[in-house]
């Protein structure tokens, strides 16, 4: 049984071709009805049932009934690529957890506050808020994190990291609610988004998004957004 033990970031996992991507991307933008602000000042928006945003299980959980079909009808095809792709990279089966939000979107507009605050510095933890009693083997030390990146914007972009598994090694607990402390000193790496591959990790990888490389003028940021959990001898996805 081959597992894949994520100790760095793993990326080039082609999901779909960079024509594709646009038209994704074209998709997104046309269901602007459907997205929601994430930032009271900057264009930051999300497309899905994102359980970071969601103050519990229940909230998280009627919003997912209501956005899965959107989703479905719109990405489909994109989350049957990404679960084959998945497979093969990883060995195992892979499945959505059909309780939980399909993989949805992260959008960013052009926006001089993205320079200079990019996103937090954290760790995946929202697994431990949902409910996964449905399932009787759960491993929660096995999690799965990923980015497919649809439309990129003319100063690039991409995930910045930090060489720990920060719950593992002690430097971290769990309870903590930032990691940044513990992590500012030391030296990150920068994997830079390529369009339709994905970026995948654990989630327990302290992990930031990465300042603009310059000027941001043209161009959004979307990227599908999405989680993994291994229960019941399979890759359960989520968002």
């Amino acid at each position: 049984n081959r597992h894949m033990t994520m100790t760095a970031v793993q990326f080039h996992l082609e999901i779909v071709p960079t024509d594709m991507a646009a038209d994704l991307a074209t998709t997104v933008k046309a269901l602007k009805s459907h997205w929601i602000r994430r930032h009271p000042l900057a264009p930051a928006f999300t497309l899905g049932a994102a359980s970071s945003y969601c103050s519990g299980n229940e909230e998280y959980l009627d919003y997912a009934r209501r956005m899965n079909p959107v989703l479905n009808t719109h990405f489909g095809q994109l989350h049957r690529r990404m679960h084959e792709a998945m497979e093969s990279a990883l060995g195992e089966p892979v499945v959505h957890a059909h309780d939980k939000s399909l993989p949805g979107f992260h959008i960013f507009e052009p926006h001089f506050l993205f320079a200079i605050k990019p996103g937090n510095i954290h760790l995946d933890s929202q697994y431990k808020d949902l409910d996964w009693s449905r399932y009787a083997e759960i491993d929660f030390k096995r999690t799965l994190s990923f980015t497919i990146p649809l439309e990129l914007p003319d100063c690039g972009a991409g995930l910045r990291t930090w060489p720990t598994q920060a719950i593992e090694d002690g430097q971290i607990e769990p309870s903590q609610s930032s990691p940044a402390d513990a992590v500012t000193q030391r030296e990150c790496t920068v994997v830079d988004y390529e369009l339709g591959c994905m970026v995948i990790h654990d989630g327990r990888m302290v992990h930031q998004i990465a300042p603009p490389r310059g000027p941001w003028t043209r161009g959004s940021r979307i990227t599908c957004q999405g989680h993994a959990l291994y229960c019941d001898g399979a890759w359960r996805t989520y968002w």
